[in-house]
């Protein structure tokens, strides 16, 4: 499927979602999670939507303050499987995914980065705050903060500041302002970085977790997922069958944080029906929003999902070193 987008300039002021709008099974489903004054010209989304055991691998967002100019393309899920004997899709076959190869199914680019005409970027990419693609490249792998990159495939050119000052934008983040601190900050972002790092420098950072540590045992390994949404189901059920074939008499513990009641009746629980034969660790917690920050600094992996807020819990876990899992690969625990 092929699926072009155009986001005007300064028509997002907060995190927004664009969904498929043609009748059919995908109708609603969610194609373009993006934020605050990021925009796209006649992007192209080529992408497969197939689904393995009714979950999607797809999941494509944008931060706040991102330029993406025209003529971009995107590529998620679109490999075909050259291990086997067709590589081809025989209409014989319907549905039926390929097994042989790793299935990548999401591309996150975070908040002021610069992405060039023409370019194209693969699925699995990680393009992190900052960065400049230069025009005509193809992106293959993750581009590092502040890292410009070009070619085919796309390589580190150089960084746009030294790792000191790199390392103070990180922890400033000022693209998380209100508006207000960013009108008034407005000569210290457009003139001398060096001058905008003296200003605003984070010289405290209070990293302590406030609430307790929700561990089943003290010794598992803990990867924390949120659910937020109904569209989150399949990707769940997906995630807990992942979990339970893999690490059955185990010390990993899967970490399952919810907000709704609803969520937890109609999502989560029918799901763990399911899997409940499954000697596993699996620990459900209903949170508060102002629990989010606590729960993933003390997590051991963070799993994306297609929520409006993962970019910034993305942020979090990268804030507290903690490793980043996306979930929405094949397969996802040993891939």
């Amino acid at each position: 499927m092929i699926i072009s987008l155009n986001v005007e300039p300064y028509r997002i002021d907060r995190p927004t979602q664009y969904n498929i709008l043609e009748e059919g099974e995908l109708k609603g489903y969610p194609i373009l999670t993006i934020d605050r004054d990021s925009y796209m010209t006649e992007l192209k989304i080529l992408a497969s939507f197939q689904a393995y055991q009714g979950f999607i691998p797809y999941n494509f967002q944008v931060g706040k303050y991102t330029s993406i100019a025209p003529d971009v393309k995107v590529i998620i899920d679109s490999n075909h499987d050259y291990l086997a004997a067709c590589q081809g899709r025989p209409r014989e076959f319907g549905s039926v995914c390929n097994q042989n190869i790793k299935r990548a199914g999401e591309l996150l680019i975070e908040n002021d980065c610069w992405i060039g005409m023409g370019t194209t970027i693969m699925s699995g990419v990680f393009i992190h705050n900052g960065a400049v693609v230069a025009a005509n490249s193809t992106v293959t792998k993750d581009v590092p903060p502040y890292a410009i990159v070009g070619g085919n495939p796309a390589c580190v050119i150089k960084y746009r500041f030294e790792q000191t000052i790199i390392q103070k934008l990180q922890e400033i983040r000022w693209w998380n302002w209100t508006s207000e601190k960013v009108a008034e900050a407005q000569k210290e972002l457009t003139g001398d970085i060096r001058k905008f790092i003296e200003k605003y420098d984070v010289t405290e950072r209070n990293n302590k977790a406030r609430i307790e540590k929700i561990r089943v045992a003290e010794q598992n390994i803990q990867y924390l997922f949120f659910v937020d949404c109904r569209w989150q189901r399949e990707q769940l059920a997906y995630i807990v069958k992942s979990f339970c074939e893999q690490f059955e008499d185990s010390n990993h513990e899967l970490m399952i944080c919810y907000q709704s009641d609803k969520d937890y009746e109609y999502i989560i629980n029918p799901i763990l029906e399911m899997h409940k034969d499954y000697n596993v660790y699996i620990n459900i917690y209903k949170r508060i929003e102002a629990d989010e920050r606590e729960l993933i600094s003390q997590a051991d992996f963070y799993i994306t999902s297609s929520a409006e807020g993962n970019l910034w819990r993305v942020a979090c876990a990268e804030e507290y070193g903690i490793e980043v899992l996306s979930g929405f690969q094949l397969p996802l625990f040993n891939g």
